[in-house]
């Protein structure tokens, strides 16, 4: 998977991006089609084999893993953006293991999928920390000083905060799956093509979603954020959801661990809008920070960067402020008048 900005008038990277999501709809759509496949893997996932939307759970994330390495295979894979910008700034050449932890992420997230409960909170930090540990091991091992110890441990605790970013996203048809493509697109061009082709079976053009992203998927898109310096200011509306909600869990006394729908996207589906219009609103929230964000990349220039992270988390307020707003007036018209 390649992670360093390729430009995208290049016929290459476009007919990279077009080979991947050809291929991750083609693994989706092979899958559709077969009845003895979906019945197996139903059996696999311990689902009802009628079940099929939930029985792919973890096609997605596998056959957007395939689309993204036929993209990364014909458009290149040169060193991913994040050693080369690590090395710039610490002064010598920082070597990581991006693709051993992107396969770690994927079996982790296969993992938690495949268990009929899926892992505990506990583990699955545990596994995720572990990640971020297979990614810095070759920073360690060429020499264990200081500074290569902190930044192993930024490193580790970025993986895990990202991997926790995009799992606890990806709460609504095209929300991950959107707010990547929409994150990559500038600086992972070809790779973010194969996101293209996992949407078109993700959202319910018909009335039902195909395929989801299942954990397998969105830990692998969380390690790809992490990969990806110019992608960072992306996680600013995922980390603003997740924060809110555990907040309110701990207010709550609940565990801030334990799932419910009082995620953004859940409470706008709530007020019975549809999948397509929870994702535009998402994609407008986080707008900002994603495109002042890779402009403040392109300009080497922080201030882009904090205006755009100010302007999601204003955006993530009024409309947060907008749904109370409404919720209250329903609540109001289905008591009726005193």
């Amino acid at each position: 998977m390649s992670f360093v900005p390729v430009d995208p008038s290049s016929l290459a990277a476009i007919g990279a991006a077009v080979a991947g999501a050809v291929t991750t709809a083609a693994c989706i759509a092979a899958v559709l089609a077969s009845e003895p496949l979906r019945r197996r893997l139903a059996r696999v996932t311990r689902r009802a084999p009628q079940d099929d939307e939930r029985a792919l759970v973890r096609v997605g994330g596998l056959a957007l893993a395939c689309g993204a390495c036929v993209a990364a295979a014909l458009a290149g894979t040169p060193s991913p953006a994040l050693e080369a910008w690590l090395s710039a700034r610490v002064g010598h050449d920082v070597e990581l293991a991006p693709f051993a932890a992107l396969g770690a992420a994927f079996a982790l997230g296969l993992v938690d999928d495949l268990l009929p409960r899926g892992l505990a909170a506990g583990p699955k930090l545990a596994a995720q920390l572990a990640v971020g540990g297979v990614l810095v091991a070759p920073l360690l091992a060429d020499a264990a000083t200081l500074e290569h110890t902190l930044l192993a441990l930024a490193l580790i605790v970025g993986a895990a905060i990202a991997q926790n970013a995009l799992n606890t996203f990806d709460n609504a048809d095209g929300a991950a799956g959107g707010l990547a493509t929409l994150a990559l697109g500038a600086s992972a061009f070809p790779t973010s093509g194969a996101l293209l082709g996992f949407l078109a079976f993700n959202l319910p053009w018909r009335g039902r979603t195909r395929a989801m992203l299942g954990d397998a998927g969105s830990h692998v898109l969380g390690l790809a954020f992490l990969l990806t310096p110019a992608a960072w200011p992306a996680l600013a509306l995922p980390l603003l959801d997740l924060a809110r909600v555990v907040g309110v869990r701990r207010a709550e006394g609940r565990p801030v661990w334990r799932g419910d729908r009082a995620h953004l996207a859940h409470r706008l589906a709530g007020l019975g809008l549809s999948s397509f219009a929870v994702l535009a609103w998402l994609v407008a929230i986080a707008a900002p920070s994603v495109v002042l964000g890779a402009v403040a990349f392109a300009r080497s220039s922080p201030w882009p960067c904090l205006s755009g992270l100010l302007g999601t988390a204003a955006l993530f307020s009024v409309a947060l402020a907008r749904i109370a707003r409404l919720e209250r007036r329903r609540v109001s018209a289905a008591i009726g008048p005193r």
